[in-house]
């Protein structure tokens, strides 16, 4: 009986052994050869859309990306310059050069080209309504991160349009507004102290300790809100101690509806300018400086920061670590390279009935006849290039006014499929 057929001469072995193979033993050594994730092959990023002094990529570009499919309708831009004799909304803050874009839509575009529109007045005011603009909130935060970028896109043709190509998200929670301006009484211009090491905003004189502040209650109605009787008494007195101010604030964070949600903005003022009470009181701002200090595109380059709580006898905020003040500013007395000192500042709560976007647009320069009665759109800076592309078609899809055009244009499949 024989055996089955050896590899050599067997039809589906039709190959021979051969001793006549030689192997270049060289690339043993190869960082390739020992390992396929070798130093050099590996990507490392530290941000999503963004690429940052240390990452390992190719040509500086971004290691992960993330492109959203969602842009966004505004309602209204409101300025916080001044127009003649106030700004455009007395119950926000005064900064001159920026504006509020409020969002009233989303627009998604689905991988096979349909729309899914979520529109913010369409939300039941119910709890099942809370939780979806909740929600909503929370993926228009992750669009539209602070400080990324976003472009406009205005279908009037009719109004003057000077705006820019890209804006600065400095804040996307909502808008602030002032409850409370502290102005300090004292001769001497240093009062109100902050400690870049600690993050502490210090309520005492440099030279004497001490401090005398001045309450102007910034906004009544939101004030009675959360105070009554004494609360608002002391308001409106000439003076105010640390001790009331603990109370004030203390009140005002531990709130369970204003948790989260109480800023403090160091102002370019002082006690012994002339009306107190006036608007255009606008925040510090950033300066370039040899030593490390630079513009921020965040809230702290506008001097604001949130508070958490005060400490015993109000002399201390405790403030926000995630965006701490870095900036440089004009010295004050005894100033140390850690501190800096401001004669006023405002305490205001933050509004989130509509999701909004504080960009540096000076509304009264660039949209001089308003934005039109057309849509503006909101394009985030990680938009799909697919539907950049497309922006106009998708819009017309989406039932949106887009002006004079007679056709809708047909779809750009250039960047359908680019990741």
């Amino acid at each position: 009986m024989s055996g089955p057929p050896s590899p050599s001469s067997s039809p589906s072995h039709p190959i021979s052994q051969s001793k006549q193979i030689e192997f270049n033993d060289s690339v043993l050594d190869t960082k390739a050869w020992n390992s396929s994730r070798y130093e050099g092959r590996q990507l490392q990023g530290s941000k999503i859309n963004e690429y940052t002094t240390g990452d390992t990529s190719y040509g500086n570009t971004p290691v992960i990306k993330n492109k959203g499919r969602t842009f966004y309708l505004a309602t209204e831009i409101v300025s916080l310059s001044n127009t003649g004799s106030s700004i455009e909304d007395s119950s926000l803050q005064f900064i001159p050069d920026f504006s509020y874009i409020l969002i009233d839509k989303a627009i998604t575009v689905n991988e096979d080209d349909t729309l899914t529109q979520f529109t913010i007045n369409n939300i039941p005011d119910n709890t099942e309504g809370a939780k979806k603009l909740t929600g909503f909130k929370r993926e228009f935060q992750t669009n539209i991160p602070m400080q990324s970028n976003i472009g406009l896109v205005n279908y009037d043709a009719s109004v003057r349009n000077r705006s820019n190509k890209n804006y600065s998200v400095y804040f996307n929670r909502g808008r602030l507004q002032p409850i409370l301006r502290l102005i300090s009484l004292n001769a001497h211009s240093g009062i109100i102290s902050y400690n870049l090491s600690n993050g502490a905003i210090g309520l005492t004189n440099a030279a004497s300790g001490n401090t005398t502040l001045k309450p102007i209650n910034k906004n009544k109605k939101l004030f009675q809100q959360f105070f009554t009787g004494s609360f608002d008494e002391v308001s409106t007195k000439s003076q105010l101690s640390l001790n009331e101010l603990t109370q004030i604030t203390n009140n005002l964070i531990e709130d369970t509806t204003t948790t989260g949600k109480v800023f403090t903005t160091f102002l370019r003022s002082s006690g012994s300018e002339d009306n107190q009470d006036r608007d255009d009181f606008e925040p510090i701002r950033t300066i370039e400086d040899p030593a490390g200090y630079f513009p921020t595109n965040n809230m702290a380059e506008l001097s604001t920061i949130e508070i958490f709580n005060t400490s015993a006898g109000g002399k201390n905020f405790l403030t926000d670590k995630k965006f701490p003040l870095n900036q440089a500013y004009t010295s004050g007395p005894t100033q140390s390279p850690n501190d800096f000192y401001s004669g006023s500042l405002e305490i205001s709560l933050l509004n989130e009935e509509k999701p909004a976007l504080l960009v540096n647009m000076n509304k009264e320069i660039e949209l001089p006849d308003g934005k039109g009665s057309k849509p503006i759109v909101v394009v985030p800076e990680n938009l799909h290039p697919f539907i950049k592309d497309n922006l106009t078609h998708f819009s017309a899809k989406a039932g949106l006014d887009i002006g004079d055009r007679k056709v809708v244009p047909d779809l750009d499949e250039t960047n359908r499929f680019l990741k």
